[in-house]
């Protein structure tokens, strides 16, 4: 019986070694197949990590950058910020300082004006002197109540200007006076008459159409400019504005304080509170 089985189980065992050698070279080749699988994914894996490192690095490297570039521009910013406010500084007391000097010399412009007056739209006569300039302002004095005798007088002449125009004369008196009262009298007599009769061409006797004639201080032309603006801003908004002793005064109603008026600046700074 034993020899028997011998075959068989020879054959048994020469077919089992073959099945297993067969699942091992099986095993084998599916194992060398999912390692190279393995290896092909780590190896792209590790080319993706190196490749992710370098632009990590070049990242850090541009952020580096971006950060000195804009530590940079922060500090020029920072430094314009400065120089721009030295600036506006430096402008705001060059603009004090030059206030300061359109004051003094506004005062100068006053002083040396505090005894002259200044007749506007007498006709040019042909020829004209200084005779005939003085004969003008003594007709005016009489016409106003005002004697004025010649050594009153210190200068007379006309503003320059283009040929044709009737240029205002300039009269300045020997005395302040003389000159404040002249004014007065010309004031009263223009406040007492209506329109059409206040002083006039046909006042001081001009022949040809009658002509309003009038009789102020003489001022800077700064002055006159900065008077003309307050007359504007006191038509337009209610305000009653006169020019007294080298001031420019502004009320709102007669029983208030008056403002004075030295500046555009204090005629801007009332359109606000408006």
């Amino acid at each position: 019986m034993d020899t028997e089985l011998t075959p068989a189980f020879n054959d048994f065992k020469a077919e089992l070694v073959d099945m297993l050698t067969k699942w091992k070279t099986d095993h084998d080749q599916l194992l060398r197949s999912w390692k190279a699988d393995q290896d092909a994914i780590l190896s792209k894996l590790v080319s993706d990590v190196s490749e992710l490192k370098q632009q990590c690095l070049l990242n850090q490297t541009t952020n580096s950058e971006i950060e000195r570039s804009m530590n940079f521009i922060n500090n020029q910013h920072e430094d314009i910020i400065s120089k721009v406010s030295k600036l506006e500084k430096e402008r705001s007391e060059n603009s004090e300082y030059i206030c300061r000097l359109q004051k003094q010399i506004q005062d100068l412009h006053f002083q040396s004006r505090q005894a002259t007056i200044e007749l506007r739209n007498v006709p040019i006569k042909e020829n004209e002197n200084v005779q005939d300039l003085t004969s003008v302002l003594i007709t005016v004095g009489n016409a106003l109540g005002v004697d004025i005798p010649l050594s009153a007088f210190r200068d007379i002449y006309r503003i320059p200007g283009k040929p044709g125009l009737s240029r205002p004369i300039v009269a300045e008196f020997c005395s302040v006076s003389t000159r404040n009262d002249f004014l007065a009298k010309a004031r009263t007599y223009n406040k007492k008459r209506p329109i059409p009769d206040k002083f006039n061409t046909q006042t001081i006797g001009i022949a040809g159409e009658r002509k309003p004639v009038y009789i102020d201080e003489h001022l800077p032309p700064t002055v006159k400019k900065l008077l003309y603006e307050t007359r504007q801003f006191a038509k337009t908004h209610n305000f009653s504005t006169w020019y007294s002793n080298g001031r420019i005064l502004l009320r709102k109603d007669p029983a208030d304080k008056p403002i004075q008026i030295k500046s555009e600046k204090c005629l801007t700074k009332l359109v606000g509170q408006q």
